[in-house]
């Protein structure tokens, strides 16, 4: 139960309960971009019959061997970029062309939020081409256990402009040397429409070189291997086009009795709890007023196939916020709150009724709202703004942080005016 602690008296010990169901006002909401922190990258285009086609791409810096510095007799040898991945989305046969460019004009900058439409041509020319080659899913180049990976060897140009030779205490020193010395890459394709790379391990350059030393009398050549790694400790960009977006829109349009979820497509729903009306009505006189259960629950329809035969999975997280909270949550990394936010559910089916949904549990957060209004001795707004969109759920100790998405999903939800599973609010609540 949640109680709101008006402070009033009951008049008996009498406990009162009944039930109210409120309607609700939804709408679509989308974004043109989005500002997420990915744990992993997509790469590829994919053709969906009700989203569109989707691209996408990487900017990306490396690490590198702070203070390292090369033996005297080192002699470079080759440079390979490797790219991780353990799954993909769509077709394994599929040939997909993978281009990659160097960041010859900026790097990522340190303390800047890159959004999901970020534009390639801030960081490159285009005329430093590093690779241009056609592969497919199902033929990695390196299996190891569950971990996969393309690799591609760099040309000799690349080599020799990426070794440092005698100035790599210079160029090793720090993150502005370096990235002054190699801003990174920019990885993209130009081909193919039907596999998403799923990089959920991380992509790095292998640097091979030698150098020599006496043994025994002899001089022997000595390997050795340093790695460059884009992994969480740079900064990333996963980028993200969607063509057919205007379609989209008009489908959207011409069928108000749905509405679409879709990462990374930046595709949300907006939908609007009535609060005043839910406190009038909730009315319980002197009694102290508790809420039992304020639910809401998301019924979803099931995705179309595409001509391929593959149907986007549905999003594993949906989060319901505050509209209010938004960007606290999604740029100022604030942790989530479920008494005062948003709230968390994951998907379900009922397997008798053949119905899949998502439930929320809204009492606390709703409590919460009235609570505050009281406190203050201010009017409730008439409504409670809320979005509703995928998103990636991670803790650090007892918090909860989210952000957006950047796994490919989707979903096509009844709105709140769906004629046979309307969307709507249940409550029970009670009075002693």
């Amino acid at each position: 139960m949640t109680d709101l602690g008006l402070n009033i008296q009951p008049d008996t010990d009498e406990i009162a309960v009944a039930t109210a169901t409120f309607p609700l006002l939804s709408e679509n909401k989308l974004m043109e971009s989005v500002y997420c922190l990915p744990d992993s990258f997509l790469l590829g285009r994919y053709n969906d019959p009700t989203f569109g086609t989707l691209k996408a791409d990487i900017l990306t810096q490396f690490t590198y061997p702070q203070g390292y510095v090369y033996p005297e007799t080192t002699t470079p040898d080759s440079v390979l970029l490797v790219l991780y991945y353990r799954t993909w989305f769509g077709s394994d046969d599929s040939p997909m062309n993978i281009r990659v460019f160097e960041m010859n004009k900026k790097t990522l900058e340190a303390g800047t939020k890159y959004y999901s439409n970020t534009d390639p041509e801030e960081f490159t020319d285009y005329s430093v081409e590093l690779l241009n080659e056609i592969v497919k899913a199902k033929d990695p180049h390196r299996v190891n256990g569950d971990s996969i990976s393309m690799v591609f060897k760099l040309p000799a140009t690349f080599l020799t402009r990426f070794y440092p030779g005698d100035k790599a205490a210079e160029v090793y020193a720090s993150d502005e040397a370096f990235y002054e010395f190699f801003k990174g890459l920019y990885v993209t394709t130009d081909y193919g429409s039907s596999t998403l790379l799923n990089l959920n391990h991380r992509m790095e350059l292998e640097f091979y070189y030698h150098y020599t030393r006496e043994s025994g009398g002899e001089v022997v050549d000595v390997p050795q291997l340093i790695r460059f790694v884009a992994n969480t400790e740079v900064k990333r960009v996963n980028r993200y086009e969607y063509a057919g977006r205007d379609r989209v829109e008009e489908e959207l349009t011409q069928h108000p009795e749905y509405h679409y979820l879709a990462s990374p497509g930046n595709i949300f729903t907006k939908i609007r709890i009535p609060i005043r009306e839910m406190k009038e009505k909730m009315n319980v006189g002197k009694k102290t007023l508790d809420i039992n259960l304020c639910h809401l629950r998301i019924d979803v329809v099931e995705n179309e196939k595409t001509e391929t035969g593959f149907t986007q999975p549905l999003p594993g997280n949906l989060l319901l916020v505050k509209e209010s909270e938004y960007d606290n949550i999604f740029l100022k990394n604030m942790p989530l709150l479920p008494d005062t936010t948003g709230v968390i559910a994951t998907y379900s089916y009922n397997s008798t009724l053949k119905e899949g949904f998502y439930s929320f549990k809204l009492p606390k957060l709703i409590a919460n709202e009235i609570r505050k209004a009281t406190d203050n001795n201010t009017e409730l707004p008439e409504y409670l703004d809320m979005i509703l969109l995928p998103a990636g759920v991670r803790t650090s100790g007892v918090n909860y942080y989210v952000s957006h998405s950047c796994l490919l999903s989707s979903a096509v939800i009844c709105s709140a005016v769906n004629p046979d599973r309307r969307m709507m609010l249940r409550v029970i609540y009670s009075g002693y």
